[in-house]
């Protein structure tokens, strides 16, 4: 048996090495075969971009009489030749690029492969070499740790003076010698206890400490991951966390500060989304414990990550787009806040909570826009307000109140929209949320209320909603642009007209049936129809608006299929004689207005 599993040993390393070393071969020879075409192609596209010096551009030594020149005098001389952009005047080879267009990480992992590939080796040899010491008895429990700790710091000693003549090479030592005392530490905590939890947890400390501080300093961001990410999994490793919360948080509130100082000097959001995610993390487990504590430290993070992610937007390079990572840190905070409010806050509290941070997030971005005109923070956490809004809406209302109120909330988001910031794609944004209240307005049309009238929520519900398409397609009509966005664009509006007609005519036709029996409101709603439609026609076909003409004839159409396939053959007698005289009448009275030859436009 011993004898199978030195076999399976001796087959799977050296499997892994060779899963290890051909890819490293393979990059390394890449890349060295990358950097000689790309020299070779700078070389060439230099040579072929040698300036050309005009005779204009060149410029002599002063002479008095170049026509009278006297034998034996030299000829001018240029004082300076114009060089080619980029060429400096020792070597017209501009210097080239670092990474060429790759991507972040591979160009990374190139860098240094050999030292990268060293190092984790290292550790390997090292955890196998102190796994059998201790299996063998060949050093004490207080040796084992004190041994631990020296290698690390020696390591870590090595790593900072590396920084300063090769920063990667450096870096890797620095991670190097603090993940080593990290793990010695842990190993301590697990097996022997020397060291109590806040003790571990302070040297656990002061190696994500420094090598933040070595980050910073050397602008390295590789290393502020690394430092974040042995902050976060510090708790785990000292085998503490789940005794008290509130110091829990409390540290985690210490390194999401902490962390905040490092982008500040980087400029790496993405940091600040790796806190969240690490916020979120034991949030989970605080909660299990203590939910009060938990959702006043959810409110504080909040506040952090709001403010944070801020400023980091306003100091982004372009302020024409914002980054995914942005975006995501909003909306991940936004439903961090909800879940956490939802679950933790007492039950009358809720709605209170979030129309607090509603207001928070809509009043700290509109102040962000007035002061620097940027829209990108705007948008995004006029976004989250509206969430958080509608949720709070949602949690205490239901039924047509519910979606009377989305719906006024939504045109209340569209006014303010179009007054504020004054852009035709903001208040299309606010517009496409009345999506949310034209789905439950659905509900309301096939209501059993209407069986017994029309003076209920259900009605009100309907004809608010049509009420704000109507209302949203006006303001995009008259939104008052800047030059530059003042095209004509009318088929938003168009649409959002089109839209009220069509839950308009549905209401038209619940709103007669209702009142009268199946008979009178079928032909009441017919006859509506064909007269708006008839109207609809003609205004079209006078005014030369092609979209009118055919949003009537549809309507006429409709009108007239639903007589020849539908109540041709429900309608008695009777029915059928008035509703068709009535209907045709209508059409035939078409015939004595007058036709105006209107070219159409669209």
């Amino acid at each position: 048996m011993y004898f199978l599993f030195d076999l399976l040993e001796g087959l799977i390393i050296p499997l892994i090495l060779w899963l290890i070393v051909v890819p490293i071969f393979l990059i390394i020879k890449t890349n060295r075969l990358g950097s000689r075409v790309r020299k070779l192609e700078e070389q060439l596209a230099g040579r072929r971009s040698e300036p050309e010096v005009a005779r204009h551009d060149i410029q002599f030594a002063p002479a008095e009489n170049y026509g009278h020149r006297e034998e034996g005098t030299p000829l001018p001389v240029p004082l300076s030749i114009p060089r080619a952009p980029g060429a400096s005047a020792g070597n017209h080879w501009s210097k080239p690029e670092e990474y060429h267009g790759e991507s972040a990480f591979l160009a990374w992992l190139k860098e240094d492969v050999l030292v990268k590939t060293g190092a984790f080796l290292l550790l390997l040899g090292l955890a196998w070499f102190v796994s059998y010491a201790f299996a063998n008895n060949y050093i004490g429990p207080v040796g084992r740790i004190t041994l631990g700790l020296m290698l690390g710091v020696g390591i870590l000693i090595f790593g900072s003076i590396r920084l300063r003549l090769y920063q990667s090479q450096g870096a890797i030592f620095t991670v190097l010698g603090s993940t080593v005392v990290i793990l010695t530490v842990s190993a301590d905590r697990y097996l022997y206890d020397l060291f109590n939890s806040e003790v571990a947890l302070g040297v656990m400390f002061l190696m994500v400490v420094y090598v933040a501080f070595v980050s910073v300093h050397f602008s390295r961001v590789s290393l502020a991951y690394a430092s974040l990410i042995s902050a976060l999994l510090a708790p785990l490793l000292i085998n503490h966390y789940t005794y008290d919360p509130i110091w829990l948080m409390s540290y985690l509130l210490l390194i999401v500060l902490g962390t905040l100082f490092v982008v500040w000097f980087l400029r790496a959001p993405a940091l600040t989304l790796t806190a969240l995610l690490g916020v979120i993390l034991y949030t989970q487990i605080a909660y299990q414990l203590d939910q009060g504590a938990t959702l006043l430290f959810a409110f504080i993070f909040t506040g952090i990550f709001f403010v944070t992610n801020c400023v980091s937007l306003l100091r982004r390079a372009s302020l024409s787009d914002a980054s995914p990572v942005h975006v995501l840190t909003a909306l991940i905070t936004g439903v961090y806040l909800i879940a956490m409010t939802l679950a933790a806050a007492p039950e009358e509290w809720v709605s209170a909570y979030l129309l607090l941070w509603c207001v928070v997030f809509a009043y700290g971005s509109f102040q962000v826009f007035i002061r620097t005109e940027d829209k990108v923070p705007f948008y995004i956490y006029a976004g989250v307000s509206v969430v958080l809004l509608g949720s709070a809406t949602a949690i205490e209302l239901e039924g047509p109140l519910l979606t009377i109120m989305l719906t006024l909330e939504v045109l209340a988001s569209i006014v303010l929209m179009s007054r504020v910031v004054r852009s035709r794609a903001s208040v299309d944004l606010a517009t496409f949320l009345l999506v949310i209240p034209g789905l439950l307005t659905l509900g309301h049309l096939t209501a059993s209320s209407w069986r017994e009238g029309f003076l209920h929520g259900d009605a009100l519900a309907v004809v608010v909603f049509i009420g704000a398409l109507i209302a949203a397609a006006y303001i995009r009509e008259t939104l008052s642009l800047p030059e530059a966005e003042a095209s004509p664009q009318e088929s938003g509006s168009s649409w959002l007209f089109a839209l009220a007609g069509v839950y308009a005519l549905i209401f038209v036709w619940l709103f007669f049936h209702s009142i009268f029996d199946s008979f009178v409101g079928t032909l009441l709603s017919l006859v509506s129809y064909s007269v708006i439609g008839l109207v609809l026609f003609l205004k079209g076909r006078n005014e030369g608006h092609a979209g009118i003409k055919t949003a009537g004839m549809l309507l006429l159409i409709f009108v007239v299929g639903r007589l020849l396939l539908v109540d041709v053959w429900t309608l008695d007698t009777s029915g059928r004689i008035v509703t068709f005289l009535v209907i045709g009448l209508l059409f035939i009275s078409t015939a004595f207005l007058p036709k105006p030859e209107v070219k159409e436009n669209n």
